[in-house]
């Protein structure tokens, strides 16, 4: 009799979540996961200071960045059904809105 041993390892990526939300730093994921998924793990939106509309993903792409502008609140609306995976060292920020005094 042949015995298998399997090893169950988790392959987690690193995801960055700045700005504008109540929890930023870096996550953790071991699964696809969204722009909107990893903002809400990040404890969700400043709702004080974020802009929703101008989200940036910034993305190493064949040693090279890449800045993607996605509107979550558009997303989150359901008026963008499309929804932006994110993929692993992504750096997401939040930018504040600019308020006039």
């Amino acid at each position: 009799m042949k015995q298998v041993v399997v090893l169950a390892t988790s392959s987690g990526y690193p995801i960055y979540v700045s700005g504008a939300v109540l929890r930023p730093g870096k996550l953790t994921i071991d699964r696809p996961i969204t722009v909107v998924e990893a903002i809400m793990e990040a404890g969700g939106f400043d709702r004080a200071k974020a802009d929703p509309k101008k989200v940036s993903i910034l993305r190493q792409i064949d040693g090279k960045s890449m800045t993607f502008k996605v509107d979550v609140q558009a997303m989150i609306d359901g008026k963008q059904p499309k929804p932006f995976y994110l993929k692993p060292s992504d750096i997401v920020t939040v930018p504040e809105k600019f308020v006039w005094f």
